[in-house]
């Protein structure tokens, strides 16, 4: 997910500030930005700094100064919803306030996005992108999406990326089950493992004892004025 936000900052000279929350989730996420921009795999991008958060920070007033003030062309959010939430509400107040330039706000898939646009408003969303590791749930493309969509319906679920990524693991461990030779600790690793490329109602997968990382899909997307996906 990292990396798609730095190759589509790269696509131009990007000053990059970066926004971590200090736990296990952040901080290694974070090293990994500093690493790959000193490889030179992005040589468009430049770090102009970082600022790190408790991860229960609800008012990031002067958080967001400090951001300003290094001027970035682009921040990522590496935080949890409410305070990635809050961190674009700021930064959107705050430049509104003074007539700056907005950078824009890239965070990663466990950010709820219509959520977030409720609270922040279109203006506050727009040239946001947001790193997706599914594609859009509301379009029913795939035969998975077919199956979500209606028993979303069916059950009163609401439909957004989280609750469609939640259904899509459940499906991966439901094939695991089915392919297991006994249904033990053992046997249930042994058969995800031996998964390997699988299509799980049309969505690509892969899982062997050397490769756990599921989907490879990463898809940026942002929302319009009015909470409209854009591709």
């Amino acid at each position: 997910m990292v990396d798609g936000i730095l190759k589509y900052f790269n696509v131009i000279a990007t000053d990059l500030a970066v926004v971590v929350q200090n736990d296990k989730f952040g901080l290694p996420l974070v090293q990994y930005i500093e690493q790959s921009l000193k490889g030179g795999k992005y040589p468009n991008v430049k770090l102009v700094g970082s600022i790190t958060l408790d991860r229960k920070a609800t008012k990031l007033d002067n958080e967001a100064q400090q951001i300003l003030s290094m001027r970035p062309r682009a921040v990522i959010g590496l935080c949890n919803p409410t305070t990635c939430a809050e961190l674009v509400a700021t930064l959107h107040k705050q430049t509104a306030a003074s007539l700056e330039r907005r950078p824009a706000i890239a965070q990663l898939s466990n950010i709820d996005m219509l959520a977030q646009f409720q609270k922040v408003g279109g203006t506050g969303m727009v040239g946001n992108p947001f790193a997706q590791v599914m594609p859009d749930p509301r379009r029913p493309v795939l035969q998975i999406s077919r199956d979500f969509i209606a028993a979303a319906k069916e059950h009163g679920v609401e439909v957004n990326y989280r609750s469609y990524e939640g259904y899509v693991s459940a499906a991966v461990l439901v094939e695991g089950l089915r392919r297991a030779k006994s249904l033990t600790r053992q046997g249930v690793k042994d058969a995800m493992e031996g998964l390997g490329n699988t299509s799980v109602g049309g969505f690509s997968v892969e899982y062997t004892t050397a490769k756990r990382t599921g989907s490879n899909c990463v898809e940026l997307v942002s929302l319009d004025t009015h909470g409209r996906l854009l591709r």
